[in-house]
């Protein structure tokens, strides 16, 4: 753990769901298997989807920043979100894998590991893929 807490202060990318809301904006990016109508989708912590969008991706690395605000105009306070990103593949739908960036402000020891704080968002180090710097 002390190695991990040389992290903190540096942009970080995780592979997951939690999508970390920090000073207003959130970065989620996805690889898209063609171009073509993406559907984003951005929930709370009780699961109410309070943000949707919907663009059109090229194939391969697509990336849509979130600022926050919900799709009724209201600005979301800093903290946890989730978020699903779904391409349309005939009539139906695939889920998209999706991988998150944001600052790391902290570290904690849990019961199944190391977590990766990114402000309210807690991530699995073992999800972290890359860094940026400070």
């Amino acid at each position: 753990m002390t190695s991990a807490i040389g992290l903190i202060g540096q942009t970080t990318s995780a592979t997951t769901s939690t999508l970390p809301l920090q000073n207003s904006t959130a970065s989620v990016s996805f690889n898209a298997p063609a171009a073509g109508p993406i559907a984003i989708a951005v929930s709370n912590s009780t699961g109410t989807v309070v943000k949707t969008a919907t663009l059109n991706a090229t194939a391969g690395l697509n990336t849509w920043t979130w600022n926050g605000v919900t799709d009724d105009g209201t600005q979301m306070s800093d903290g946890q979100y989730s978020v699903a990103v779904q391409a349309a593949s005939g009539s139906d739908s695939v889920a998209l894998d999706t991988t998150v960036s944001g600052k790391v402000t902290g570290i904690s020891k849990t019961a199944s590991g190391i977590d990766v704080n990114m402000g309210a968002s807690a991530i699995d180090i073992d999800d972290l893929t890359g860094f940026s710097g400070s």
